[in-house]
């Protein structure tokens, strides 16, 4: 009976290696523009009215929080989108916001300014803003910092922090589990 026990545990610890092998080896590459709009395509098929002109006005946003997230004040498109975070994701945040992604879609709830931000407890949309967030290519600068502050974004400014340190704290693989958001969000809910 023991020699069947071990070997268990030696197939077992070689799946889990190789699991590990291919996470690392998916993080190494770079963030693929494609594989973040096929994901977006079918966030949007789930939830259709996320790229409608009015889906703004309807996360709860002021008119100066959508000018300053958003100044062109259009409505945009998945290639737009894709670009952009292709542009600022890292392969870890990509991991994240891909989890994130599958969350957003299981829980069929479109985005509020109270469930990206944390107020909701630790929902999908608010695991995309950490994962986005967390990058480290997501950068504000002094005057960006002013003025979410002043037009009442402070809370996505304590989410980058939040995300930025929480980044920085974890080993190589880099992408934060349930238990992690879980903690965050409430410290959040509670400033």
């Amino acid at each position: 009976g023991g020699d069947g026990k071990a070997d268990a545990i030696e197939v077992e610890r070689k799946e889990i290696e190789a699991r590990n092998r291919k996470r690392e080896e998916m993080l190494v590459r770079e963030v693929s523009r494609d594989e973040i709009y096929d994901e977006l395509a079918k966030v949007v098929d789930v939830l259709p009215e996320l790229l409608q002109p009015e889906m703004a006005r309807k996360m709860g946003l002021s008119r100066m929080q959508r000018s300053l997230l958003n100044p062109n004040e259009s409505v945009g498109d998945l290639n737009t989108l894709a670009d952009t975070l292709a542009s600022y994701l890292d392969p870890h945040a990509w991991a994240e916001l891909r989890d994130a992604l599958t969350t957003v879609k299981n829980e069929k709830s479109y985005p509020h300014i109270n469930s990206l931000f944390g107020k909701e407890g630790s929902t999908g949309w608010c695991k995309v803003m950490m994962a986005i967030l967390g990058s480290p290519k997501v950068q504000f600068s002094s005057s960006m910092k002013s003025q979410a502050n002043w037009i009442g974004l402070g809370d996505m400014l304590n989410m980058w922090t939040v995300a930025q340190k929480g980044r920085k704290g974890r080993g190589k693989s880099g992408v934060r589990n349930a238990e992690e958001v879980a903690i965050i969000v409430n410290g959040l809910k509670n400033e």
